[in-house]
């Protein structure tokens, strides 16, 4: 393994004001931005938390590529305007289907922060932030490698605020926007969730949000005063985990990583990282080059680990702005999916890359009904813009529906 490879660690001098420059950190199930001036945010999410409700245009008789065609040829007007409520802004009328974002966690240290400086170390996959102020400020976190929950060790004293994404249930002022990267959106970009209530229980902070059909999910949190400091560990919840409570599996899931200990179950997390460092290196002489390397593998054992769902557009992580996902946060395979794994196999990184393979074999008999269904043939095909669940979200018909996507 090439030494010094802290020379493409991610560093800021300066505070991360945005979410899509947060502190990247992930297991393949969650992840976890970190970024802010005050309070310090942790943006978490999970990879299977999907809206998967169908459109209804999609379920239509008329929603087949033979219509598809007939309707782009007509040349009528009425024809053209069918076309396009049938295939093209069925990606933007309605806010599901879609990726969910799960929530962040606000550490509010009550002042001003001043000279922070935040690092993820790529061969440890650890974060830290540290800040001036009246009181010194440092935290260290992870998303532990085996155990699939978040752990933070924080110095200085805070007030803990968890943050529902406003466009789940909207609010009393419509305070949130629809601003999610796929053009005109038509519809309000609300989801319109029953509003969930925020709930403290003992050392737990925690909320569960129901969705409009059988789904629920949450973020549960669990803090602990230590001597010098405080530890915080959290997880994202569905009810598809295996509990009858997905609340109270939580609460048991980190009560198990508060026994196993901080130190031991950082300690666990390095010997991951740093075996899966060793599966491969390269020495080019292109620093730039190099950088791009290290990072791209260090996002990919971030995003996709054996027995979870691989990353669709935005991977383990989700826009942070009270809005929908940028195009929904999908699965584009029109190239996105195959170059996100495009060189597991060159890179030694077979158990990280199976994940796609395995997903697309288990998604086969819903692509195989695609074909039938859709295309009017035998076979197995795929939509170009899918969600987790592999069935067509739409937009742009050209390639959302383009039968060469499959090759």
């Amino acid at each position: 393994m090439i030494k010094n490879l802290n020379k493409y660690d991610i560093s800021y001098d300066k505070a991360i004001l945005n979410w899509d420059e947060g502190l990247p950190l992930g297991n393949g199930k969650i992840g976890c931005l970190v970024y802010g001036d005050g309070p310090i945010r942790m943006s978490v999410d999970r990879v299977d938390l999907w809206d998967t409700r169908p459109h209804p245009h999609t379920l239509e008789e008329g929603f087949c590529y033979q219509n598809l065609v007939k309707l782009a040829k007509s040349g009528k007007d009425e024809d053209w305007q069918e076309y396009l409520r049938l295939f093209d802004v069925i990606c933007s009328d309605k806010a599901y289907p879609s990726k969910l974002t799960a929530g962040r966690i606000e550490l509010d240290f009550g002042m001003d922060m001043r000279s922070i400086r935040s690092h993820v170390d790529i061969q440890k996959a650890i974060a830290t932030v540290e800040a001036e102020g009246q009181h010194p400020v440092r935290i260290e976190s992870f998303t532990s490698a085996d155990a699939y929950v978040g752990a933070c060790r924080i110095y200085g004293d805070y007030n803990l605020n968890l943050h529902i994404p406003l466009y789940i249930s909207g609010d009393e002022t419509g305070n949130w926007t629809n601003d999610s990267g796929i053009g005109a959106v038509e519809s309000d970009g609300c989801l319109h969730y029953p509003k969930a209530d925020i709930c403290k229980d003992g050392e737990f902070t925690y909320y569960r949000q129901q969705t409009l059909s059988d789904f629920e999910y949450g973020v549960v949190v669990l803090q602990r005063q230590m001597k010098d400091c405080r530890e915080l560990y959290f997880t994202v919840v569905t009810n598809q985990d295996d509990s009858e409570d997905m609340i109270a599996g939580a609460k048991k899931e980190l009560e198990a990583a508060v026994a196993v200990g901080y130190d031991a179950l950082k300690q666990n997390h390095i010997k991951w990282w740093e075996n899966y460092s060793k599966k491969s290196s390269i020495s080019i002489g292109d620093e730039l080059s190099e950088k791009t390397y290290y990072r791209s593998y260090y996002l990919f054992a971030s995003c996709s680990r054996k027995g979870f769902y691989p990353m669709p557009l935005q991977g383990v992580w989700t826009a942070d702005n009270d809005s929908l996902p940028p195009w929904k946060g999908d699965y584009h395979h029109d190239t996105n999916t195959q170059l996100s794994y495009q060189s597991f196999l060159k890179a030694n990184r077979m158990e990280e890359g199976s994940v796609f393979v395995d997903y697309l074999w288990k998604m086969k008999p819903r692509f195989e009904q695609f074909a039938s269904d859709f295309f009017g043939v035998t076979g197995l095909l795929l939509p170009s813009c899918s969600t987790l669940d592999g069935k067509p979200i739409g937009g742009w018909p050209q390639y959302a529906f383009s039968p060469v996507m499959t090759i």
